[in-house]
């Protein structure tokens, strides 16, 4: 989870306006507060059997064998390090063409060449409280992978994806494996590790626990509609049976929204919602208990019912 900004209520932009946050919500975002921390405490209140870090937290927990981790990945593959968080600027890719104009003097306004040129000025969020170089995302991936082999003494590591990780994980991944190979040889890691990426982002059949009885109809009407597609299938006399169960479906999907939203098009369910209705949320039982395969598919068949155009 990235910290890259501090809350407030004016637009940054020149002559932006005055922002004001919705009802509820204030006592989340005291000026000054960093934004990720705020979000990361609503979502503990919000979800308190949920364990939520920050990824620099994650790598503090081993923080020597993580900073050697890095060191060495930096040390085979320094140009992946391009983004800095610098105080009172922000983010800066010191990649970019006008990145020399927004630099202050004393920060580097070139790319590292080593880890040792990144030590100097420090990692933000891991030896750099305040500021320093941002962990590339080819070193997270990596770092998650090896630190919960480490952790659980497996060579096969498994992490569900969130929106957009399941679409560039493979853009990156001959990076990751050279970076591997680095480590493997320097710190006698297991030659071969897998990590398993599930693309679970549109697989959450979660809702507020007082919409639970909703949740639960909409899941019996896909399977009562399944069931009827395999047994029905065939036999016209039957087959008004079939139309009234995807009947049912349509109108159960209809009256189920929050597991169909999509975060890409700014519709979503958050813990604020949960926070704001000072609900629980709760799991279909039938989705922890069913293969993530079939999961995608219901929730797939699902939103085409919801979204025809689409």
């Amino acid at each position: 989870m990235p910290e890259e900004q501090v809350a407030c209520d004016a637009d940054p932009r020149p002559g932006g306006a005055q922002r004001h946050l919705p009802a509820g919500l204030t006592e989340w975002f005291p000026e000054g507060k960093n934004l990720a921390q705020a979000h990361c405490d609503a979502l503990r209140k919000a979800v308190p059997a949920s364990d939520v870090m920050f990824f620099s937290d994650y790598l503090l927990d081993d923080s020597e064998f993580a900073l050697r981790c890095m060191e060495i990945a930096a040390d085979a593959m320094p140009h992946l390090w391009r983004r800095m968080n610098v105080p009172d600027l922000g983010v800066v890719d010191v990649a970019s063409q006008d990145s020399g104009r927004h630099l202050r003097r004393g920060w580097p306004s070139a790319q590292p060449g080593s880890w040792s040129d990144i030590n100097r000025v420090g990692v933000f969020g891991v030896t750099g409280e305040d500021y320093g170089w941002l962990v590339p995302v080819e070193v997270m991936c990596l770092m998650m992978a090896v630190l919960d082999g480490r952790r659980f003494d497996t060579a096969e590591v498994y992490h569900l994806s969130g929106v957009h990780m399941i679409n560039y994980i493979s853009s990156i991944a001959p990076v990751i494996h050279d970076l591997y190979v680095a480590l493997a040889d320097e710190l006698d890691l297991p030659s071969t590790l897998t990590f398993h990426i599930a693309p679970s982002a549109n697989m959450t059949l979660g809702v507020p626990a007082n919409d639970r009885v909703v949740l639960d109809h909409l899941v019996d009407c896909y399977l009562d509609a399944q069931e009827n597609r395999q047994s029905l299938a065939g036999r016209q006399s039957v087959q008004a049976e079939r139309f009234r169960a995807l009947s049912r479906l349509n109108w159960a999907a209809d009256s189920c929204a929050v597991p169909f939203f999509d975060v890409r098009e700014a519709n979503y369910f958050s813990q604020y919602d949960l926070l704001a209705q000072d609900a629980e949320w709760y799991m279909s039982p039938w989705a922890l208990e069913t293969p993530l395969g079939e999961v995608g598919r219901m929730v797939s068949t699902v939103s085409k019912l919801r979204n025809p155009g689409k």
